[in-house]
């Protein structure tokens, strides 16, 4: 799940335990994002019209970070 936290950025979270995998920065705010096909992948529109795909890390690649 995505979670805009204002000015200090977004976080994605693990939606099975709710702990933060990632924080995310942007140089203007996010006005859409969305999950696409496959889980791990984002989609995010800011505002300044810039458009990111990301690969959020998935419970594999955060086992045991802390």
């Amino acid at each position: 799940m995505l979670v805009d936290n204002g000015k200090s950025g977004t976080d994605v979270y693990d939606t099975t335990t709710l702990q933060p995998l990632v924080h995310l920065t942007f140089p203007s705010r996010i006005v859409h994002a969305e999950f696409l096909e496959n889980p791990y992948n984002i989609f995010i529109l800011t505002a300044d019209q810039t458009v990111y795909q990301l690969q959020s890390p998935g419970k594999e690649e955060t086992a045991g970070v802390h």
